[in-house]
């Protein structure tokens, strides 16, 4: 399938409206991997609060770190890294790190038992392991948001294994995957998994995942030209109606209504 990657996450749609809302003068979080589902999961929780946005390539992530001059927070993945180590797009997304070091936090995200040799010439302060839970993610980020004096990006803990879930969603949303099958990858029954789910984030896990599915097809959506029955069927809806009624519920707009949407001069007024 060529949906493989979206450089617009993070974007708030109002009900009615026919472009997504920034937020002026957040912080922002840029995710930089060729997999949608964590830009997806972390613009779902941190929504409101931070502007997440995702890029496929070295030169998406480029221009996204070069907007404005809030703080922002750099995930970059390790593979992103090792298969552009001879590529000039590397040598641009360094120096861009570089020249916003005082405003950005960048984190290598570990693909493999020995990172990529090019993440030393980064200076990257700091790794995560996957694979990883988004509890744990969210708290090392915090940490070290912590140790530079700057606000934290969760308020309060999120239960293990809710953010073990979330991992488990980021990875197999296609699947649509059902409670039986969640619960069973965090080891718990189903109803306790569910009463969890609910009390963290006030939705059930039927709710969020069809809310992450939608995310994952606003970059779609915003990215190519593809049909909606091909949309449809690479997120696993049963066909083209139902992906529309779906996105419509949670976007206000219908798809081909918000692909009509152009960002470009939003990018601007950023920060």
């Amino acid at each position: 399938m060529i949906i493989s990657g979206h450089t617009i996450a993070g974007l708030n749609t109002p009900v009615g409206g026919s472009r997504p809302v920034l937020l002026r003068n957040a912080p922002s979080l840029v995710v930089a991997d060729t997999d949608p589902g964590l830009q997806a999961t972390l613009a779902i929780l941190l929504e409101g609060r931070v502007d997440v946005w995702g890029s496929s390539t070295l030169a998406q992530a480029t221009e996204q770190v070069g907007f404005g001059t809030c703080s922002k927070i750099v995930l970059v993945a390790d593979t992103l890294l090792r298969s552009a180590c001879y590529d000039p797009e590397a040598d641009s997304f360094r120096n861009t790190l570089q020249n916003h070091a005082n405003c950005c936090l960048t984190v290598l995200l570990v693909d493999s038992a020995k990172p990529c040799e090019l993440s030393t010439s980064f200076g990257v302060p700091a790794t995560i392991a996957r694979p990883f839970t988004i509890d744990r993610l969210l708290r090392r980020l915090d940490d070290l948001l912590r140790l530079r004096g700057e606000p934290n990006l969760w308020c309060g803990p999120l239960n293990c294994h809710v953010g073990r879930g979330l991992a488990f969603l980021a990875c197999n949303y296609r699947q649509a995957p059902s409670l039986e099958d969640i619960a069973q990858a965090v080891c718990l029954s189903p109803s306790r998994f569910a009463h969890l789910f609910r009390a963290e984030l006030g939705k059930s896990p039927k709710e969020y995942l069809a809310r992450l599915r939608v995310e994952v097809a606003k970059r779609a959506l915003l990215e190519g030209n593809e049909k909606l029955d091909s949309i449809a069927d690479w997120l696993g809806f049963c066909d083209a109606p139902h992906f529309s009624r779906v996105f419509y519920k949670y976007v206000g707009l219908w798809p081909g209504d918000f692909r009509k949407g152009s960002l470009k001069p939003l990018y601007a007024a950023r920060c």
